[in-house]
């Protein structure tokens, strides 16, 4: 069989790869094989950004996680759940040695501040005791979350903390544990604050520098919020000390066998005298309030007690301006029976207050301390054995210090304190006892004297001055009281009950009372005679205005001295004139916008010369136009223009005057006016001159005291002024560093902080210079505005640095000089425009680097630039060398050899240069160091010297022609610096012929320059000294002033100029030049003819020359002897 024939597909050829299958598509272009990759790769790329995101919302989420979410948050309101036992801690008992200690603490938050998002500082505190407290986000305990929540804890808040005692390494001077703090693992709330506090607790326990200074905290805030008042560290104190003092009082008399006892405060009758007792309705009769307990003690004492002692409330009726005058106050007394003598009631006595005193100062010194750092005072002194003084040694004492003193009167209180500090001079004591008063001033039961009966068995114990305890033996006879009560006004039948116990038999007795002792810490030791030395007067003012009662008070002729005494608060505030205002009248017009007379609210401040504030309804019914008043008139009242006073300050010697320049109408009160023209109606139809005239001499004393009132009430206005300016600027100190404190926290610095344009400069203050407190709120609304300003000013900064990185790159110029020249060689530099030409300066000076990174790249080409400015000097050498070759053919001067070495050491006054020098001398350069090798500056016969003189002429010439520019500054070049410059042929034959004549010919210009002032002309008539520079412009002055000289004299017959000063050795007897001897220089003999002896050549004169020699007629004669 045979094979089947082939198809025609199968002997057909196969198409190529690349050409397209008949009736299928064509594959995919190049361009879309590329678009292909493009979008699997943004896929890819795609995939892995949203894994890492995912990731990363990961671990946000992870972070988010509070872990610490039970370790705070606030607690339920009923506690009352469980009852764990564990004690809590008491901040008075933290110290250093407890550092590691775990504490649980119930305490409020008197500060915090947040330190970032993960740290907040906390002063916690209890009673009067704080401690610092720190918070820190840690992974373990404390996280972000937590912060966040404790830093928004509102102060005063009470918290519940837990935490370990840390040893702190420094001294922590905000709180009262100074060595240690509390590092806080849990915070819970207890209690919150809901409301905004009416003070900070700060503000009303910061110190005051001075007893006068007015509180931070008005007087009539604090009361009104006395419960926050109470939180304070001063008021706790306070209370303390107070509890302290009755602890000790109750310990003092119990350890001497005292009993306590408490006597009833309602009583039938009105003890004592009577006229300070509070009435009260008692059912259908009266009682009083209860004086003292002094009679319920001598009662106790009938019964046997022998010895008791009472602590309670005391009433009086009694105006409470002083701590001494309280309606109600806590009493301490005691009695008890006398076995010989009445003394030994003021030895228990005395005993009792020294273990008071000794108890508050050794138990309680922190809390005195605490007191007198917001109140200062001086320290309470007392003496081992205590000071007793007779009442007679006392007025002899006051005496004896021209005190005019009766001695059977009372002391006021002025004179008690004078007293007290005449013993405080005297003794050394605060505290001593004043015996034997007289009878007369002294209670009705007091018993009198055995020797005299004109004084009595009784006694004041006085602190600073102050009496502080009262007492006496008392009368135990029942006839005898009853007779005292008749004489002073008792009926004895209201106290029949009282005598009725003296009837059946009593020993006799004594004691004493102590008012108001709880006070002493804060008044009496402190030295502050009464509240008001505290108060400003407008605290005053606001507390008359409280209540009626309040105001009848302060409105009495007694309470003057509170309003006195606050005014003396307000530093150059004079004090109220006696007349046309009181005291209450007074503070209102210094110290409220009221209208004086309808005591409306007004803007218009207060007319200084009338006295007055008034509104403008008030003003027309109270001013008068005193163009309507008559002259005479006018000079007692005063007056003021009521629209603008305009003060000028005069400085004398001894008081700052002041001018005033009135403008506008005068005006006056018209009850002023009323007034005078009253008395001058009445006094002139009276017909009395004499009564007239004392009645124009009083109205002038006063008009001329009021005047005098008003020149220190300017004066106080003024500064008054300048303190509240101050004030002002503190607080807006005070906001512009907490601006600048907080910006620094979000990342600023502080120099973009000062604004360079003046437009954001204005927009700056317009935000920042702002007299108001910044709360968080307030610089959430300011921070965005300050960010774009700061924005804005930080890249204003960013183009100044860079500015400023290239001025410190141009200043190298000054560095390449230090660098080459040293301090041993002085020798040429490029200028600085030929500087920037070199390629590694202009690198150096132009390309913007940092400061240390432009050092470090200055450090690394100090070689090559080195090397380009000895390159460039040596050029500049080369040019200068062309000039001297050249002006030396001129004078044919060829027998110098270019290689022949110029340093010698031929003389004793030749130089030497140091090691380092000689580097700069060469084969090249150094005919240029030659002393006979002089240039000139053109057209002059100025000597000069390479390199100095070329440096001095170079730093000059850039200074008079930077003058003389007009539109910007010109530099010289020192290439054009060659053609100021010519070789001298002159001066350089003058140096040849003086080197000669000195005997070193090759020396160089710095041996002979290095003798400086010690050169003498050997021809000059004058032995003056001069340096090597200066001899030469000598001998080239001379010979030009010859040549002048001899062209003048050609026309002159029978006289011949003399050439002095010619250069041939061979000419006179006198050598050209002469070193200063060592001796001839130490005894400076050189000395010139006083002006009365010179004398002038008449030939010169006669000549007209240029010179006429001048001198004395020993060396006028030298001269037309030799000239």
């Amino acid at each position: 069989m045979s094979e089947p024939a082939p198809t025609n597909e199968a002997t057909q050829p196969a198409p190529e790869a690349s050409s397209p299958v008949e009736g299928q598509e064509k594959g995919p272009s190049k361009n879309e094989l590329k678009k292909r990759a493009k979008e699997a790769e943004k896929a890819k790329k795609a995939a892995e950004r949203a894994a890492k995101e995912a990731e990363q919302a990961a671990a946000r989420a992870a972070a988010e996680v509070d872990y610490a979410q039970q370790n705070y948050g606030k607690l339920p309101l009923n506690q009352s759940q469980e009852r764990t036992g564990r004690p809590r801690a008491q901040i008075s008992t933290f110290n250093g040695s407890k550092d590691g200690e775990e504490v649980l603490l119930r305490a409020r938050v008197h500060t915090s501040r947040a330190q970032g998002n993960k740290m907040v500082f906390f002063s916690l505190r209890q009673r009067q005791h704080t401690v610092q407290a720190l918070l820190v986000v840690n992974p373990e305990s404390v996280s972000k979350q937590m912060a966040k929540w404790a830093a928004g804890i509102p102060l005063e808040s009470i918290i519940l903390v837990e935490g370990v005692v840390k040893r702190s390494p420094e001294e922590i001077k905000s709180a009262t544990v100074k060595d240690a703090e509390v590092h806080i693992n849990k915070i819970h709330l207890i209690s919150e604050v809901e409301v905004r506090l009416p003070f900070n607790l700060e503000d009303a326990d910061k110190a005051q520098d001075d007893e006068r200074e007015v509180p931070t905290v008005a007087f009539d805030t604090r009361l009104n919020n006395r419960v926050l008042d109470l939180r304070t560290q001063t008021s706790q104190s306070i209370f303390t000390l107070q509890s302290a003092v009755t602890d000790l009082f109750r310990e003092s008399l119990a350890s001497k066998g005292f009993i306590e006892i408490h006597s009833p405060k309602l009583q039938a009758a009105a003890t004592e005298s009577g006229a300070s007792v509070f009435k009260v309705d008692y059912f259908k009769g009266s009682a009083f309030l209860a004086q003292s307990p002094q009679l319920a003690k001598q009662m106790a004492i009938g019964a046997d007690f022998e010895r008791v002692y009472e602590i309670g409330p005391v009433f009086r009726a009694e105006n409470s301006f002083t701590h001494r005058h309280l309606t109600e106050f806590t009493g301490l007394d005691l009695e008890m029976t006398i076995e010989e003598h009445y003394h030994e009631v003021v030895d228990v006595l005395d005993d009792m207050l020294l273990h008071i005193f000794n108890g508050l100062k050794s138990k309680f010194s922190a809390d005195i301390e605490a007191v007198r750092r917001v109140y200062p005072s001086t320290e309470f002194t007392w003496l081992a054995k205590t000071l007793r003084l007779h009442w007679k040694d006392a007025i002899a004492l006051l005496r004896e210090n021209k005190v005019e003193v009766d001695d059977f009167e009372d002391f006021n209180t002025e004179t008690e304190k004078l007293l007290g500090r005449l013993v405080k001079d005297k003794y050394n004591t605060d505290y001593y006892i004043l015996d034997k008063f007289p009878t007369a001033i002294r209670p009705f039961y007091t018993m009198p004297s055995a020797e005299d009966p004109r004084y009595s068995n009784s006694y004041d114990f006085f602190m600073r001055g102050e009496e502080i305890l009262s007492g006496a033996q008392r009368v135990h006879d029942a006839k005898k009281l009853e007779e005292r009560m008749v004489e002073v006004g008792i009926d004895p039948k209201s106290m029949q009950a009282y005598l009725d116990g003296f009837k059946i038999g009593i020993a006799p007795h004594g004691g004493g009372g102590i008012g108001a002792f709880v006070n002493i810490p804060i008044d009496v030791l402190k030295e502050v005679p009464h509240i008001a030395s505290y108060l400003h007067p407008k605290d005053i003012l606001m507390l008359a205005r409280a209540s009626k009662t309040v105001r009848k008070i302060l409105m009495q002729r007694s309470a003057i001295h509170m309003w006195r005494s606050a005014e003396r608060n307000i530093e150059l505030l004079p004090p109220c004139p006696p007349f046309r205002i009181n005291e209450a009248q007074y503070a209102a017009l210094m110290f409220t916008n009221e209208c004086s007379r309808c005591g409306v609210s007004v803007m218009r401040g207060m007319d200084e010369y009338l006295g007055v504030r008034l509104c403008n309804a008030c003003r027309k019914t109270s001013l008068i136009d005193c163009s309507n008043v008559s002259p005479e008139v006018q000079r007692y009242v005063p007056m003021s223009t009521c629209k603008s006073t305009q003060l000028m300050f005069l400085h004398s010697i001894n008081s700052l005057l002041f001018s005033v320049i009135k403008k506008g109408s005068v005006y006056a009160l018209q009850e002023d006016v009323e007034r005078v023209e009253r008395g001058i109606t009445q006094f002139s139809q009276c017909g009395s001159r004499s009564a007239y005239k004392r009645w124009k001499t009083v109205n002038k004393y006063e008009y001329n005291l009021w005047m005098k009132h008003v020149s220190s009430l300017l004066r106080y206005m003024v500064h008054a002024e300048r303190c509240r300016e101050d004030e002002i600027e503190s607080r807006k100190q005070a906001r512009r560093d907490e601006v600048v404190s907080r910006l620094q926290h979000h990342g600023w610095k502080l120099r973009d902080t000062y604004m360079i344009s003046a437009q954001r400069n204005q927009a700056w203050r317009a935000l920042v210079d702002v007299d108001k407190p910044l709360t968080d709120q307030a610089w959430e609304r300011l921070y965005p505005k300050l960010h774009i300003l700061l924005k804005r000013n930080r890249e204003n900064w960013l183009v100044i640095g860079k500015d400023y990185r290239h001025c410190i790159r141009s200043m190298a110029e000054s560095e390449f000089s230090n660098f080459v020249a040293g301090e041993q060689v002085y020798l040429l530099f490029p200028s600085y425009r030929e500087l920037r030409a070199f390629h590694v300066f202009k690198d150096l000076l132009e390309t913007d680097r940092p400061v240390d990174a432009m050092v470090a790249k200055f450090n690394k080409c100090k070689q090559l630039m080195n090397n380009a400015i000895a390159k460039w000097r040596a050029n500049f050498e080369r040019q200068l060398v062309l000039k001297v070759k050249s002006g030396r053919r001129k004078e044919k001067f060829d027998a110098f050899e270019h290689g022949v070495e110029l340093i010698e050491d031929t003389t004793s006054i030749s130089t030497k240069l140091t090691d380092s020098s000689y580097q700069h001398v060469s084969a090249k350069n150094s005919v240029l160091l030659r002393a006979d090798t002089i240039f000139r500056f053109k057209n002059s016969h100025w000597v000069a010297h390479y390199p100095t003189s070329f440096v001095h002429m170079a730093d000059y010439l850039h200074k008079q022609l930077e003058d003389q520019a007009e539109g910007g500054s010109i530099l010289v070049e020192h290439d054009e610096l060659h053609s100021m410059f010519e070789y001298h042929e002159v001066g350089a034959r003058v140096a040849r012929a003086l080197l000669a004549a000195l005997g070193c010919p090759d020396a160089a210009y710095i041996e002979m320059n290095a003798p400086g002032m010690a050169y003498i002309c050997g021809r000059c008539h004058y032995p003056l000294p001069h340096t090597w520079g200066m001899i030469i412009e000598h001998y080239v002055l001379e010979y030009n002033q010859w040549k002048s000289h001899s062209l003048q004299n050609s026309q002159c017959q029978g006289i011949v100029y003399n050439n002095v000063h010619c250069l041939e050795p061979s000419y006179g007897a006198k050598p050209l030049v002469r070193l200063m001897g060592s001796k001839e220089f130490n005894e400076s003999k050189i000395r010139l003819c006083s002006p009365a002896d010179v004398v002038e050549c008449n030939h010169c004169v006669r000549l007209k020359l240029d010179y006429v020699f001048r001198g004395s007629r020993k060396y006028v004669a030298l001269h037309l002897r030799d000239v």
